[in-house]
């Protein structure tokens, strides 16, 4: 305690009081009085009475209602930029809090902290760095949104964009933007180890924000907790980095949110293609065999050669692998790299299917299921039918190392994780005691499989949004298999999504399924794949599947324009601005200088879509030519030029410069063109279907 009063002594006497610190486009106005805080960018107040509100134990602290208030200022230069620390310290209770803003002069964001310091150890469940009751109005007086991101991707959830007018909590990170303008508020968390993040906003429907907390803590039925967040223990004890950000266009806002959280926590590194897949779970399910398994990986080697990027496509066991030997799945591995493909395998590392509390545990026969299960109010946390397992016991990850071992040792190159959300659920306790929060003990399981990975491709299935850095890829939604109504599905999580893929190396849009859909839903099922990332194809090729899937297949996934494309782009980003639950009509994305579109008619009837050479970013200087990738036809692109998009059906187009008036071929083959020379400028060829103008001058 001593020890303390001295350093609220020292707190009280440390540099002069300031009421307005500036950086950049970035400005605070503090109250000394109270610690509140307007945050101003680019002379436009986005933040209102600011301030941190958090609590210890049962007790609540609002940093406007605690003494001893100072300022300190300090130049910073970190992996974020360079700019200004400012730090307001408040004290009560010889608890200490310092509520922090990082201020960087050349960016679009800043970031808040809130850090505990006290001389006896405290408890806290929620800490909010911001909590701002201010009204302010920094975009348009209609057409504003309010973005709802869920936490995870299970139980079919969807991004919801609200209107203005509501209360709305979003998990980890949302965007408050106009529909018209696209202009942007962004706010969510950068840190996902210890707490899960809660962004509530409420607004009114003339365009302003009356309030904004940005909190770790949450815990409510987005998270599948049934218990209050787990309360975070110490001397010295930190809220998640918060970043706030003010961007022209909500969707830069959103790429550069998961830009920031992967400077924190950089992607597991992959340096080859996305991957192109099929997985048994589509059609086969419960039916798979090594009989059905090795007749697909035959079918697909001997029909579908296009269908693979770094020159090969993994083949993928599913659940219910189990049905085959170990000597059978040995077998598969090798016929699988043997032809030049390679094999997945699937498991769910927290989840006991068994529900047997006196089966021995997988790798730990010293243990049973029952010492490893999670508990919630002291019964067993069951969901989907399963039990949750601790990741912190010892037994779990001697079970995690079992399985991805011999995973490795039978060839297995690919492994689709799933239910990983059972392993980040609030529970009574932990079998390591210094885990006292869901995301602790999330991390820590993740990280210890990560450990024993080895090289093998993680894709991640049922799974929270956050942390990233433990996969190479993650699903976007939950189960989608062929129709329409799935495909509309997948692009809710797309539309509102898209950016994940910078957190990530790769999103996935789960299983492209022909079987029993109408070839209009075929390939929108196939455009949400190509807009969405991975590629995954679902049928039964086995001699026992659907002959016209097996049709549509070699039909639509030999369509050399369309797999460049899946090859070579992110993710699409939306074109349409939506409200509700639905998914956007129209998606793009550029790859050098082309232009990719994709337009998907939901409605059952049929509809005109028209090229807007400036609503599409293009220079009406410029003379283009388009292609419709899947029918193949090709044109001169004219402005205000219009086709007809069949109902239940999708289309995607290619856009690309003329060069000088003169359309260059687009060659298949490698040997009959290496570069052209058109007016004198070198022309090389990018990739197998166009060609780049470098700018060199013979």
């Amino acid at each position: 305690m001593r020890k303390l009063a001295l350093i609220g002594l020292l707190c009280c006497a440390v540099v002069a009081w300031a009421d307005q610190v500036t950086s950049g486009r970035w400005t605070l106005d503090i109250n000394t009085a109270t610690g509140e805080t307007d945050i101003s960018y680019g002379g436009t107040r986005i933040v209102s009475r600011n301030r941190a509100v958090f609590t210890v134990g049962s007790t609540r602290y609002d940093q406007a209602e605690m003494t001893c208030r100072s300022i300190t200022q300090n130049p910073i230069s970190d992996s974020f930029g360079s700019g200004l620390e400012v730090c307001v310290t408040s004290e009560k209770n010889n608890i200490r809090a310092m509520e922090y803003y990082f201020l960087y002069s050349y960016q679009p964001y800043m970031i808040t902290q809130l850090v505990l310091v006290s001389g006896s150890r405290i408890s806290t469940n929620y800490m909010a760095p911001v909590y701002a009751t201010g009204t302010v109005s920094f975009l348009p007086s209609s057409d504003n949104r309010n973005l709802f991101v869920p936490w995870d991707n299970d139980e079919w959830v969807r991004f919801n964009c609200a209107a203005f007018g509501n209360e709305v909590t979003s998990c980890e990170v949302t965007a408050l933007y106009n529909g018209a303008n696209r202009n942007a508020l962004i706010a969510g968390s950068l840190e996902h180890t210890v707490w899960k993040t809660g962004v509530k906003a409420v607004t009114r429907s003339d365009g302003a924000v009356t309030s904004m907390e940005v909190f770790g803590g949450l815990s409510n039925q987005w998270t599948r907790d049934q218990l209050p967040h787990g309360a975070v223990s110490g001397t010295v004890i930190k809220s998640p980095k918060m970043m706030i950000g003010r961007y022209a266009d909500w969707r830069e806002g959103m790429e550069q949110y998961a830009d920031l959280n992967a400077i924190v926590a950089p992607p597991k590194p992959w340096n080859n293609g996305k991957p192109f897949i099929w997985n048994s779970w589509g059609v086969i399910q419960k039916s798979l065999s090594y009989t059905n398994a090795s007749e697909v990986s035959e079918w697909v080697s001997n029909n579908l050669p296009q269908y693979k990027n770094d020159n090969t496509v993994y083949i993928c066991l599913d659940s219910y692998w189990s049905n085959l030997s170990t000597n059978r799945l040995k077998q598969f591995a090798k016929l699988c790299h043997d032809r030049g493909q390679k094999a997945g395998i699937y498991w769910t590392p927290f989840l006991d299917w068994s529900q047997n509390p006196d089966k021995k545990v997988d790798g730990a026969l010293e243990y049973t299921y029952s010492d490893i299960w999670l508990r919630v109010n002291g019964q067993p946390l069951v969901r989907t039918s399963a039990t949750a397992c601790d990741p912190t016991h010892p037994a779990t990850r001697a079970r995690m190392k079992h399985y991805m071992e011999y995973f490795q040792q039978w060839g297995f190159d690919f492994v689709k994780l799933d239910y990983l959300v059972h392993g980040a659920i609030q529970a009574d306790s932990y079998y390591d005691p210094s885990v006292t929060t869901a995301m602790q003990a999330y991390t820590s399981g993740m990280e210890y499989l990560d450990s024993v990975a080895g090289d093998m491709y993680i894709n991640l299935s049922i799974a929270p949004l956050f942390p990233a850095n433990f996969a190479h890829g993650r699903r976007i939604a939950c189960d989608s298999y062929g129709s329409l109504s799935e495909s509309e599905y997948t692009l809710n999580s797309t539309t509102f999504g898209w950016w994940l893929d910078h957190a990530y190396s790769f999103n996935d849009a789960d299983n492209i399924v022909f079987h029993d859909q109408l070839l209009g839903a075929n390939k929108v099922r196939v455009l949400s794949s190509v807009l969405t990332g991975i590629l995954s194809l679902g049928d039964d090729f086995s001699s026992n599947g659907d002959a016209t899937a097996k049709e549509r297949a070699v039909s639509l996934m030999n369509n050399r324009e369309l797999l460049q494309c899946a090859r070579q782009t992110r993710a699409f980003r939306p074109m349409d601005e939506q409200t509700g639950t639905g998914a956007a009509s129209r998606f793009y994305t550029t790859v050098e200088d082309t232009l990719y579109v994709a337009a998907i008619n939901w409605t059952q009837r049929n509809t005109t879509y028209t090229f807007s050479l400036t609503g599409l970013g293009l220079d009406p200087d410029t003379e283009y030519d388009v292609m419709e990738i899947f029918s193949g036809a090709a044109n001169t692109l004219q402005d205000g030029a219009q086709v007809t998009l069949q109902k239940s059906n999708g289309m995607l187009f290619k856009i690309y410069p003329k060069y000088s008036g003169q359309s260059l071929e687009r060659v298949d083959n490698a040997a009959k063109a290496a570069k052209m020379i058109v007016n004198g400028r070198v022309i090389i060829r990018r990739n197998n279907q166009s060609y780049t103008i470098l700018g060199q001058t013979l």
